[in-house]
């Protein structure tokens, strides 16, 4: 908790990059004393295997975080750019030695904060009907689909935020397909079948998480990132605007989707 109240704090008063990182550290830090706190796992037991597990999520999300979220959102859509010193267009070296741990904790973040809210409104027992899993490889083209519209629409001078939200999705129903096409639970099942805990859970998340972020980002000396074209703006929080807010979930969707392709073995994961 004192790490992550500093590294805020320095953030505030600072502005600098590594004072961001480590606000990250800090909070994924704090969520995972939180996890332990509630019971859904104990870091001190079978330590190696949890921070090996842990490790494995920090290095997908940095890389995931810059060839996926990074490429199409900075450079295609240029929907957000980087502060000058650390843009990949100024320093690309200078950029994936930032931008890859910062990623690398979100996704922790992300991880965590899903297994904290899921647990606060979780319920034991849910009916699942299985009959999505047919239309896996539907779900997965209409992905391909998707996300292709997504990364074409730019070119044609559509509004990129709208762009970016399909290529988002595109990337979700793909990952989607392959988590059907293994006969397991996803996140689309549970809300076909009426389980909305896991978005919910993931909403949470998104906007508390996402507020802290953009918020202390915003009124920080030096602004890490800026936005362009958000649909909207005027509907703001404490000047974030709540779409943007919204569209943290996103994220949180298709890296949790990609962990539960990657790395998970365990049916509960969406439960």
């Amino acid at each position: 908790m004192f790490l992550f109240i500093f590294s805020t704090y320095a953030w505030l008063t600072i502005g600098n990059v590594l004072f961001v990182i480590l606000h990250l550290f800090g909070m994924s830090v704090f969520l995972e004393a939180l996890v332990t706190v509630v019971g859904i796992r104990n870091i001190f037991n079978d330590t190696p295997k949890k921070l090996k597990y842990l490790l494995k999520i920090f290095l997908l999300g940095g890389i995931v975080g810059i060839v996926f979220f990074d490429f199409i959102s900075v450079f295609l859509f240029g929907i957000w750019e980087y502060d000058r010193i650390f843009s990949p267009s100024e320093n690309i070296l200078v950029y994936i030695f930032t931008a890859f741990p910062a990623w690398g904790f979100y996704f922790l973040i992300f991880h965590q904060s899903y297994q904290l809210f899921h647990r606060i409104i979780h319920r034991k027992y849910h009916f699942r009907d299985r009959k999505i899993q047919k239309y896996s490889a539907w779900i997965g083209v209409s992905g391909i689909a998707l996300f292709l519209i997504g990364v074409t629409l730019p070119k044609l001078n559509i509004e990129p935020f709208i762009a970016a939200t399909l290529a988002a999705f595109g990337g979700w129903f793909i990952l989607e397909g392959f988590e059907l096409s293994r006969k397991r639970p996803t996140l689309l099942s549970d809300i076909v079948n009426g389980n909305f805990r896991p978005l919910v859970a993931i909403v949470l998340g998104a906007i508390i998480l996402g507020f802290i972020s953009e918020y202390t980002n915003l009124v920080a000396p030096v602004q890490q990132w800026n936005y362009y074209g958000i649909p909207f703006e005027n509907i703001a929080i404490a000047g974030i605007p709540v779409l943007l807010l919204i569209s943290w979930s996103w994220m949180y969707i298709v890296f949790l989707s990609l962990e539960n392709v990657t790395l998970i073995n365990k049916e509960e994961f969406w439960d």
